[in-house]
């Protein structure tokens, strides 16, 4: 698997991966890999351990604040 691949889905050199044949195609996926949110009940919820402290209202700001400046960037 090419390097920049490698490098953009952690994968170290030795990771087992699965491979699932999807319509035309192929996915790869870690094997024993879930995904950290999983719908229940029409809601996402987050089941898997926290990755990064972060400040969920700032967080929040930054992104409301790049929708605003991409919505009037294209309102032009």
């Amino acid at each position: 698997m090419p390097k920049p691949l490698r490098d953009q889905f952690n994968l170290a050199a030795g990771t087992e991966l699965e491979i699932e044949a999807v319509g035309d195609g192929l996915r790869l996926r870690k094997a024993g890999f879930e995904p950290s949110l999983i719908r229940k009940h029409g809601i996402l919820v987050h089941h898997g351990s926290a990755r990064a402290a972060i400040d969920i209202g700032e967080f929040i700001r930054a992104e409301r604040n790049v929708r605003l400046r991409h919505t009037k960037e294209n309102a032009d």
